[in-house]
């Protein structure tokens, strides 16, 4: 059966198109924008977004509060970390963060490393002021035996770090 142009197929007709123009174009303008601009939108929204959703690798420090006081023109931080050796016990151990480097409090050769490190530094710049940033979890004797290395090392001036009252702590 041979189907002339002017059958019917559904919702169109052939030929309909080219015989009716609307006086209205509502595709044109800003509407055909709109999916751009959303795109837009989404993509700026992300981008501001992206750096809080996405944790940066490291720990935690919970700092203690307290006031806090501006450190020198020249001043160096040791982080002072309190971990569990194991999930099943409750024994921690402390590690402490200098120049790049961890030094584990239990072994006393890298205490003299980090002697050495502090040394270093004293040489280097005579007024040199030690931050200590330490986790809420580390024993007063291991912040104490930290200051007793920097003041051998020659470090005069020793300072806890701390967070205002009220601050929350950082993640």
């Amino acid at each position: 059966m041979i189907r002339n142009a002017e059958e019917t197929y559904g919702w169109c007709r052939n030929g309909l198109r080219t015989r009716y123009r609307p006086r209205s174009r509502i595709g044109g303008g800003l509407i055909n924008a709109a999916p751009w601009l959303n795109l837009l939108v989404l993509l700026g929204a992300f981008i501001l977004l992206a750096p809080r959703l996405v944790l940066p690798p490291g720990r935690r420090i919970e700092l203690p509060e307290g006031s806090l006081t501006q450190p020198g023109t020249h001043s160096v931080t040791a982080v002072v970390l309190s971990h569990k050796q194991s999930t099943a016990s409750a024994v921690r151990s402390e590690l402490i963060f200098f120049a790049d480097q961890p030094f584990a409090v239990d072994n006393p050769l890298q205490m003299q490393e980090l002697t050495r490190c502090f040394f270093r530094t004293a040489s280097e710049h005579p007024e040199t002021i030690l931050v200590i940033e330490a986790d809420v979890h580390v024993e007063y004797g291991t912040i104490a035996r930290l200051c007793t290395v920097a003041a051998k090392a020659g470090i005069k001036t020793v300072h806890l770090a701390g967070r205002r009252t009220g601050e929350r702590p950082r993640e």
